[in-house]
């Protein structure tokens, strides 16, 4: 299996585990890390204190999930922890679900499917990305921050992707 096709993650503490370990990894660049329900540092130490990035994966794209209703975690612990690594230029997407406790609901499921899936696709570059409508394309471009202007149809799309090194 290619690494860029490993997705490393886990619930709770072992999303604290799956973080540290993703991030760490030294050998090559791994496909991405889901955090859910977690934390980066126990309480009473300094958040991120001791956190070790791999150059191969300075890059790791992670998606943390978090309910606004967490008990055992609370929603300021994966705040403190999607704050972390942005500062240390880590790209992480946050997703808040309201009402949920130390658990998983179905909006998370989805949201854990598509950024499996959108990862998957890059890694798989203009192949991947030729499989994509064109409205799915243009979505995906506007989620990386890439400027969609210009843009009519899917070849344009494509163009654009390559330009922006997706």
């Amino acid at each position: 299996v290619q690494a860029k096709r490993v997705f490393v993650g886990g619930f709770s503490q072992g999303g604290c585990v799956a973080v540290n370990a993703a991030l760490s990894f030294p050998d090559t660049a791994l496909g991405g890390c889901i955090a859910a329900s977690t934390f980066l540092s126990p309480p009473g130490v300094a958040v991120g204190l001791g956190l070790t990035i791999a150059e191969a994966n300075r890059r790791l794209p992670v998606l943390c999930c978090h309910g606004d209703a967490d008990p055992a975690v609370p929603l300021a612990s994966g705040e403190a922890l999607v704050k972390a690594l942005r500062e240390r230029g880590v790209p992480t997407e946050l997703r808040i679900y309201p009402r949920m406790g130390h658990a998983y609901c179905p909006g998370e499921a989805a949201d854990v499917a598509s950024f499996l899936q959108k990862r998957m696709l890059l890694a798989e570059g203009a192949m991947g990305l030729q499989q994509l409508s064109a409205r799915r394309l243009k979505s995906l471009l506007q989620e990386m921050g890439v400027s969609t202007v210009g843009c009519f149809d899917k070849d344009d799309f494509l163009e654009r992707a390559v330009q922006a090194g997706v």
